[in-house]
């Protein structure tokens, strides 16, 4: 199955990307907009229905702006999206079995 959804069908641009490596904050909001529904829909397979899915967005999109230099682009954005989906998801239920 194809666990990043529609980004990886229409992989994000390779000028988008350099815009938000550059740190054009209208690079980032169109970088959120198209990709904002395969976040929701890759960590809700992943961590399943959270109440707290919109804090779970917000650290992801926290690492994806806070790492995009670090995109090399050896692999499609999707799959460097979907390894942050999974790390923010681990991450998270690791901190539901501590409460």
């Amino acid at each position: 199955p194809d666990m990043a959804g529609s980004t990886q069908r229409a992989d994000l641009p390779g000028k988008l990307i350099s815009s938000c490596k550059e740190g054009d904050q209208s690079a980032y909001h169109q970088l959120f907009k198209q990709t904002v529904d395969d976040v929701h829909r890759m960590l809700y397979r992943l961590a399943g229905p959270q109440k707290d899915m919109e804090d779970l967005v917000q650290q992801v999109y926290l690492a994806v702006f806070g790492s995009i230099k670090s995109f090399r682009g050896d692999s499609a954005f999707s799959t460097w999206l979907f390894g942050i989906c999974l790390r923010v998801a681990k991450k998270n239920s690791r901190s539901l079995f501590r409460r």
